[in-house]
C-alpha cells in the first residue's frame, strides 16, 4: 500500500498537481513511517513544496529526511537540495 500511495504521488507530481501529490506523500510518511517508500516520499514532498515556492516547508522536510533516514540514498540528494534551496533563499 505504501508503494501505491507513493506512485500516486509521483503521478500527481509529474502532472503538476502538487497539492494532491503532497497529500499522497504525506500518507506514506504518516501511515508507513518505516516503509521503503518513506525516504523517497520525504524527498519528493520537499521537491513538490519547492515547486509551490514553500521553501521553508521544503527545507524542514529535507531536514526531517536527513534526521530520520541519514543513511538513505535520498539523504544524499536531500543534502544537495538543501544547498540549492539555501542559495535560492539567500539570493532573494
Amino acid at each position: 500500500a505504501d508503494n501505491a500511495s507513493y506512485y500516486l504521488g509521483v503521478c500527481f507530481y509529474e502532472k503538476k498537481r502538487f497539492e494532491p501529490a503532497i497529500q499522497a506523500f504525506d500518507q506514506v510518511i504518516n501511515l508507513y513511517p518505516k516503509g521503503d517508500k518513506t525516504p523517497p516520499s520525504y524527498y519528493k514532498k520537499a521537491l513538490t513544496l519547492g515547486h509551490l515556492q514553500k521553501n521553508a516547508a521544503a527545507i524542514a522536510t529535507l531536514k526531517a529526511l536527513l534526521t530520520i533516514f541519514p543513511d538513505s540514498q535520498e539523504a544524499k540528494m536531500a543534502d544537495q537540495e538543501l544547498t540549492h534551496l539555501a542559495a535560492k533563499s539567500s539570493g532573494s
